[in-house]
């Protein structure tokens, strides 16, 4: 039996993880963008955050008012990709499927999960601390800056720098927070659509849902976010 499971596993990674995870949910195609959306508008759980061993003791600022709630595109019809996921991207889909309910719904233990599997160093983080993690090991990752900006540009710049990558190149997006908690989550593009892989403290574990670069920036506790990407793939 161990035999067997060895063999089924490296099929897997030597078809360049583009198989469908077999005997899980209906959601575990790597190549479909699911129909649903994110919405950290009204998900207030989704900027928070908590050490890997110990709860969260700083609550979120109930005081502050979510912007405008970003508009999503009309154009919901399924759509699917032959292109290879990323190694990031699989561990993404295979931790959420299988490990799921047992990280719970901390976003930096998810992220920190998938990129334990996909190979990297083991050390935890916090998602505000994440960018100490990424100086450390990601020698071969390119760090871009974003700000809110109620204007858009910067909405624009973060959706050409998405799309100036190849499809379903792997991003790891860090949204920072000075005195606040912040979140961590990875970002993948098919055909033109984006999809978002966290979980999200107090709400649910890890899922998959559709985003917009507009989302990703202007949603509710969203404010500074560092995309990084790998450039030697």
């Amino acid at each position: 039996m161990r035999k067997l499971s060895s063999v089924i596993f490296s099929f897997l990674i030597l078809s360049g993880c583009n198989q469908a995870l077999k005997g899980l949910s209906a959601h575990s195609d790597l190549n479909t963008v699911p129909p649903s959306f994110e919405n950290p508008t009204l998900d207030l759980g989704a900027g928070r955050d908590v050490p890997d061993s110990k709860p969260d003791s700083k609550p979120e600022n109930k005081t502050e008012k979510p912007p405008n709630k970003p508009q999503k595109p009309s154009d919901s019809r399924p759509q699917k990709t032959d292109i290879k996921a990323d190694r990031l991207i699989y561990y993404a889909q295979k931790i959420m499927e299988t490990e799921g309910r047992k990280i719970g719904t901390a976003c930096n233990k998810y992220v920190h999960r998938v990129l334990q599997a996909a190979g990297f160093p083991a050390e935890t983080f916090l998602a505000n601390d994440f960018d100490k993690y990424a100086k450390k090991y990601f020698k071969s990752f390119r760090a871009e800056d974003f700000e809110y900006d109620a204007q858009k540009a910067e909405v624009t710049r973060l959706d050409r720098h998405l799309k100036s990558y190849p499809e379903r190149t792997p991003f790891i997006l860090q949204w920072s927070r000075e005195g606040r908690v912040g979140h961590i989550a990875l970002v993948e593009r098919i055909g033109d659509k984006f999809v978002i892989f966290q979980a999200s403290l107090g709400r649910y574990t890890a899922r998959k849902d559709q985003t917009t670069p507009s989302i990703l920036l202007n949603g509710y506790g969203r404010r500074s976010l560092t995309v990084y990407t790998e450039i030697n793939q």
